[in-house]
């Protein structure tokens, strides 16, 4: 017998539904996926490319080889895009030391650790980051999902080297989170060594056209305060002077970092995701707004 998801027998929570997401194509299919499930029609419109470019993997590599002369503690993810851009890299190193270049890959000794955010760090497993080293290497997660809390949740550095792989920003404007966990980490005593793994870059003029007119959306969902950015600078670039036109779309933003960094951009967030972990917390909280909403 066939079991049948509890849910599905109440009928989709989003169901009918016409959710839109500005998230770069790393992150999209995951919530996608989600949405999907819950019966929405999805429209995928990144406002934001992520990418790791030549130079990227360049500085990865000088910094993570055996010959750098900047031993670290620990490293500090804040996404899943530093990781991945990581991975690529070390997993090179590591291929390259087994085919004999004894100074490919720097040996992890006990005590290393890594910390992630949520389920990113569930992306350390599956990428098999650290090889044979892996015995050595500590995971911390903080129990919220918040750069903030990664360095409470780390504690004190006692002047050791942190490294921290964040995004090149380029053609916007850099977020305040990224310095501020830098300013952070330092602060309880680590040496943060920021390093630029990865680029994120305006997706263009007419990455919000797909959209128009907004007014026919019933949700739009941001996971970053660079895509929300990207997104409003399209819809400058378009003519397009609102972004809500008789209370549609919903705006919705995957946690407070987030929804503090649009409201920094002068837009007014309905929907904050309180679990945050992952963007089921999204799902939550859309299906209970409009849940809300029709009893009024």
């Amino acid at each position: 017998m066939r079991s049948v998801p509890l849910h599905s027998l109440a009928g989709l929570r989003l169901e009918g539904k016409r959710v839109a997401f500005t998230s770069p194509s790393l992150y999209a299919s995951r919530l996608q996926r989600l949405l999907l499930q819950e019966g929405a029609i999805t429209l995928s419109c990144p406002s934001i490319f992520v990418e790791a470019t030549p130079q990227n993997r360049e500085a990865l590599q000088n910094c993570l080889c055996r010959s750098s002369p900047l031993p670290f503690s620990g490293i500090a993810f804040t996404s899943r895009a530093g990781i991945k851009a990581v991975a690529e890299v070390l997993s090179r190193l590591f291929a390259e030391e087994d085919n004999g270049n004894p100074s490919a890959s720097r040996v992890l000794e006990d005590g290393f650790f890594v910390s992630a955010l949520g389920r990113d760090a569930e992306l350390l497993l599956e990428l098999d980051m650290f090889g044979a080293s892996r015995e050595c290497v500590r995971v911390i997660v903080p129990s919220i999902a918040t750069p903030q809390a990664m360095v409470e949740e780390i504690g004190d550095g006692y002047g050791r080297r942190i490294l921290c792989p964040v995004p090149h920003v380029e053609g916007l404007e850099e977020p305040p989170v990224v310095p501020e966990f830098l300013e952070a980490l330092a602060a309880r005593g680590w040496q943060p060594y920021r390093l630029d793994a990865y680029s994120t870059r305006w997706a263009g003029a007419e990455c919000a056209r797909p959209l128009l007119p907004l007014g026919k959306l019933d949700a739009l969902i941001f996971t970053s305060t660079a895509e929300v950015e990207g997104f409003l600078k399209s819809l400058r670039a378009l003519g397009i002077t609102r972004i809500r036109t008789a209370g549609k779309p919903i705006l919705a933003a995957h946690g407070p970092v987030t929804a503090t960094g649009a409201a920094r951009l002068g837009i007014e967030i309905n929907v904050v995701s309180k679990d945050f972990s992952s963007f089921d917390g999204i799902m939550d909280e859309l299906e209970l707004y409009w849940r809300s909403s029709s009893k009024h």
